[in-house]
């Protein structure tokens, strides 16, 4: 783990992207899904950024006892059990990913454990893992496993209900990771996913004061701490041109890492 006083819970940032592709180069040599994700110029270095900060904090996985949240057919998971994690997954039967099945497969082949089911309610005892990462994956939240949207109260909820399961099932001392998208919905107009048209206009996304509003304040009420603190101000994206805005101006992606209070 490092000890430097690195930021980790704030916005994604362009100028860390050269060193954090450095430490993500392990993983882009891994397999050719890897590779295109960390290559993809369209997503603004996200991938980069958001699996190198990882790596960057915890580049020691061996023997960790490692639950990945929502996978879809990320390799991610494959990488970090080759890194030496014990790892488990947990993702809906059919989640929007056209080659799921061929993914599974190649996990079980790999000792990587794959379960299905819902993070509103995990599966699993009371401080069975050392980490649990859930990465671009809690804001789908926002949609029911018809992919519908569902009202903006219940999202809320189950993002609540959510953080309450993954700091169950961690251990004492055991860390959380986060990332997911914020916006400004008083000022993005228009989104460039491609999956926009779900919503009929903004979705998949937290607004930037929802950060602190339900991530920082639920983590706390459970005893979390945040690893180095943490800095969400809108500022930071809204008027630092160093900071990459993804799916639009007013759009940016964050990440939480915290540690569950011993």
């Amino acid at each position: 783990m490092v000890s430097v006083r690195e930021m980790f819970n704030t916005y994604i940032d362009r100028r860390e992207l050269p060193a954090l592709a450095a430490v993500s180069s392990e993983m882009a040599a891994f397999d050719d899904y890897l590779k295109a994700r960390l290559s993809e110029s369209g997503i603004d270095g996200l991938k980069v950024w958001e699996y190198g900060k990882l790596l960057k904090f915890a580049g020691d996985f061996r023997g960790l006892r490692l639950l990945d949240i929502g996978p879809g057919e990320s390799t991610f998971c494959l990488f970090l059990a080759r890194r030496g994690a014990n790892v488990v997954t947990i993702d809906y039967p059919q989640p929007f990913a056209p080659g799921i099945e061929g993914f599974r497969s190649r996990c079980r082949r790999d000792g990587v454990a794959v379960n299905c089911g819902t993070m509103v309610n995990l599966p699993y005892r009371d401080g069975s893992f050392d980490m649990v990462t859930c990465i671009s994956t809690i804001e789908h939240l926002d949609t029911d496993r018809e992919w519908h949207p569902v009202n903006r109260s219940q999202f809320i909820a189950s993002t609540k209900d959510s953080l309450a399961e993954m700091g169950r099932v961690l251990r004492s001392g055991g860390y959380l990771y986060i990332t997911s998208d914020a916006c400004d919905l008083q000022r993005q107009k228009t989104d460039n996913w491609g999956l926009s048209k779900l919503y009929n206009g903004i979705g998949a996304a937290y607004t930037f004061h929802e950060i602190e509003d339900v991530f920082v304040s639920t983590l706390k009420q459970m005893r979390f701490k945040f690893v180095n603190g943490y800095d969400y101000r809108s500022s930071l994206v809204l008027e630092d041109p160093g900071r990459a805005n993804y799916r639009g101006r007013y759009f940016s992606t964050f990440a939480i890492l915290a540690q569950k209070g011993v």
